[in-house]
């Protein structure tokens, strides 16, 4: 049986971890545990991929917008299979570079295996027994298949196989409308495909009311979009998906199935560890993302907090210093933002109405168009930005945005929030002149309430 100072299980951010552990440069002996390809859900079948994608796609936009500024672009041919090959060769480089990396390091152990818990802090890997001090689980999530009649009889994807598909569909149906089935959507639209979302609820419902209205505006000119739909079976026959709904029947050749996702914890016989799991196989943990096992600590989708790469890096951060700078205040997290990278984009942070309405928090509003700044009149765009302050102390407290860069944009009013500041603070900042971050200031400057 090996021993190790340290155990981390999973190679997205838990990597994060090990590579802080590594520069402090003390003889600390990790094993590093990846049953998939190292570098974890991001680079391999989310984040990265998924951008890497819809960069294509915006390009595309781009060459559709030029007749707007009287350049008459003629495009030629989509080349969908070099598309898919360049995603998919850099993501299968960077993560062989990782796993080289990580394999020639001395005072780590890498196992490229699955791992299950024989007791509390015992694994075995492949036919290894090894222990450790301390163990981190970083294992991410799968898709969450729903329970719908006939669907598992068929060779549906889900959007770790619609990142790679190996032929360009003429018709996709999507089952979900959350940020990756738009996403998607987004991207195989503009590729010419027909699409079509069904949404048993709201496309986007989390995010802020107005914005999600202004986005679906826009975006269903490309896609057909049918909410509050209840599906009641699938078949699939001679190459053909079948979708039964309550009063229509919807035909496609590909079916993509994304309604949300889980913990990837089945594997790891947790029952065996003493660490508690919840409903959606989540892993519980305390207010120092300490498990119910004192020793094991767990971080990112696996434990059900935001389902953000950056937020899963914020919560790596904090368990590093908990355990290796003796850091015991209880992790705080800063105002998370959020983006969904589709056409238009949308961004956002901290309270929505609905949320503020739902505890009776006094605010108001403020808003801006693209429109109202000189660069949004030059770039031919539209979008708004909605700002929220509380009421009595002015103190921005949400910010939402959809039209063109609302991913970067969002960052200003991050920076912002951080700094808990108020209506008045956002009124002295100094914006370039003209940019689209003027918004802000448009916004701010607004005489209504």
């Amino acid at each position: 049986m090996k021993h190790f100072d340290l155990i981390v299980i999973g190679s997205g951010s838990g990597l994060n971890i090990v590579s802080k552990v590594l520069l402090r440069g003390k003889k600390t002996k990790i094993a590093l545990i990846e049953k998939d390809s190292l570098g974890g859900t991001c680079l391999n079948k989310g984040c990265i991929p998924s951008k890497m994608l819809i960069n294509y796609a915006n390009q595309l936009k781009n060459l559709k917008k030029s007749k707007e500024f009287h350049i008459d672009v003629h495009l030629k041919k989509i080349d969908f299979s070099k598309i898919i090959e360049e995603t998919k060769t850099f993501t299968q480089k960077k993560s062989n570079e990782l796993e080289k990396t990580y394999k020639n390091i001395k005072n780590v152990t890498f196992y490229s295996k699955k791992a299950s818990f024989i007791d509390k802090n015992t694994l075995q890997v492949g036919r290894e027994i090894i222990k450790g001090k301390k163990i981190i689980l970083a294992v991410g999530a799968k898709p969450n298949i729903p329970n719908i009649e006939g669907l598992k009889n068929t060779p549906f994807m889900t959007f770790e196989e619609a990142l790679f598909p190996k032929c360009l569909p003429k018709k996709l149906i999507i089952i979900g409308g959350g940020y990756i089935g738009v996403e998607l959507a987004f991207f195989y639209s503009s590729m010419g495909v027909k699409v079509t979302i069904l949404e048993k609820e709201k496309v986007l419902s989390q995010i802020d009311e107005d914005i999600r209205q202004a986005f679906l505006k826009n975006f269903k000119k490309d896609v057909l979009i049918k909410e509050k739909v209840s599906i009641d079976k699938v078949e699939y026959k001679n190459k053909i998906f079948k979708v039964f709904t309550s009063n229509k029947i919807f035909l496609a050749d590909t079916l993509l199935v994304v309604t949300g996702i889980k913990a990837d914890t089945k594997d790891l016989n947790l029952h065996l560890s003493n660490v508690k799991v919840g409903k959606k196989s989540n892993i519980i943990v305390n207010k120092h993302l300490q498990t119910t096992n004192k020793s094991i600590f767990a971080l990112g989708d696996a434990i059900v907090s935001f389902y953000f790469k950056h937020s899963a890096n914020f919560e790596a951060d904090y368990i590093f210093n908990h355990l290796f700078k003796n850091f015991e205040k209880p992790i705080k997290y800063s105002p998370m933002p959020y983006a969904i990278f589709s056409d238009p984009e949308i961004a956002g942070v901290g309270k929505n109405e609905k949320e503020l309405f739902n505890k009776k928090v006094a605010y108001f509003i403020k808003k801006a168009f693209y429109q109202d700044v000189a660069k949004g009149i030059i770039e031919k765009e539209e979008g708004f930005l909605k700002l929220i302050f509380e009421k009595k102390s002015e103190k921005l407290i949400g910010a939402h945005m959809v039209g063109k860069n609302a991913s970067d944009l969002i960052h200003i009013l991050v920076a912002f929030m951080n700094k808990k500041a108020n209506l008045n603070d956002l009124k002295n900042a100094v914006f370039t002149h003209p940019t689209m971050a003027e918004i802000i200031s448009k916004a701010v400057h607004d005489l209504s309430e």
